[in-house]
């Protein structure tokens, strides 16, 4: 059995500070995205950009990875 996996990437640094990766495995299972979002991003500036720019299918299962945020910025 030959085990095929896509791997994509899109990122923007330069203006909201992300990494977008698509890790796709044919139909060995569901295509997953990984979201990597600097601590300088925004979360809803990104998302709104990923979803008008068609970049993310809602359909599929995303993991956000952050970096430790500044415990004096984090709010309820």
């Amino acid at each position: 059995m030959e085990f095929k996996t896509k791997f994509e990437k899109v990122s923007d640094w330069e203006e909201n500070c992300y990494e977008l990766y698509l890790i796709s495995q044919g139909s060995f299972a569901d295509d997953i995205y990984f979201l990597y979002l600097h601590e300088n991003s925004t979360q809803k500036k990104t998302y709104d950009y990923l979803i008008t720019h068609n970049i993310y299918n809602k359909l599929l299962k995303l993991y956000i990875l952050t970096e430790k945020p500044d415990e004096k910025c984090i709010k309820s």
